[in-house]
């Protein structure tokens, strides 16, 4: 097979692999405020749309039925490894219980954060939460990314 037809498959390939797959965004912008605010209008455009599923803490409850019951193809970092989703990764992400105490940062987020930038980006120990709530916002054909301009 001539070269050329062998890097074009490749190229086919992966790009089909990208199609069929979520690829969440680098770490950097994931912490970033600017992406907290994203998340936030969200969060906060989701709630308007079905305000009986997105209150503080369905909000918690809707991403961890996504995620560990809904989820129907394979999560991607952006180097292209695969993300590992187990069972128990939204409770994990929110500190092993999900309950209004753990869910008071979904309403922080929806109150405040949707609108004004905070002054402060998120601290790591929320990376795991915020790589679920990118990968539920593209799972909903609704990337958090796309609120920039919002």
């Amino acid at each position: 097979m001539p070269y050329d037809l062998i890097e074009r498959n490749e190229i086919c390939l992966e790009f089909s692999r990208a199609e069929s797959s979520i690829l969440l965004e680098h770490e950097d912008y994931l912490l970033s405020a600017i992406y907290k605010h994203n998340l936030g209008k969200f969060l906060n455009e989701r709630q308007r749309l079905f305000p009986d599923l997105f209150t503080q803490l369905g909000c918690t409850e809707q991403l961890h039925d996504a995620i560990t019951e809904e989820l129907d193809r394979p999560i991607l970092f952006p180097n292209g490894e695969l993300f590992d989703v187990y069972p128990d990764i939204v409770w994990d992400a929110y500190e092993g219980e999900i309950s209004e105490e753990n869910s008071r940062w979904n309403g922080l987020l929806i109150k405040e954060y949707s609108q004004r930038i905070p002054k402060k980006k998120s601290p790591r120990k929320l990376l795991l939460r915020l790589r679920l709530w990118d990968a539920y916002s593209k799972m909903v054909n609704d990337p958090v990314s796309g609120y920039a301009d919002r």
